[in-house]
């Protein structure tokens, strides 16, 4: 059997949450510009452009509050030779005001 390269990884994006509780239905990305910096850094993973991704990095992390400072991204990144064709964005939406997404 071929060994499959799949990789699941976990961690968030945008990293302002709420530090209350909310209704589920009130959810949303705390602020506009997380929101565009999550769908941006979204695009650059799911075309597979590691090149890109690993430039902007550091400015998303800033700019943003990702999680972690995004660096679970560049663990599964280093799994996957630091290559890989393309991605499928299942779900991007809040999470307690972060941005959250499931990638294949």
């Amino acid at each position: 059997m071929a060994a499959s390269r799949d990789r699941v990884g976990g961690g968030g994006l945008s990293g302002s949450f709420s530090r209350h509780g909310i209704d589920i239905a009130e959810d949303h990305i705390a602020t506009e510009a997380e929101d565009q910096w999550n769908r941006r850094v979204l695009d650059l993973i799911i075309t597979g452009d590691t090149e890109a991704l690993q430039a902007l990095w550091p400015e998303y992390a800033k700019q943003a509050r990702v999680d972690m400072g995004f660096k679970h991204v560049f663990l599964l990144l280093g799994a996957l030779g630091n290559s890989y064709s393309a991605a499928n964005l299942l779900a991007y939406g809040p999470l307690d005001g972060t941005g959250a997404a499931v990638i294949h």
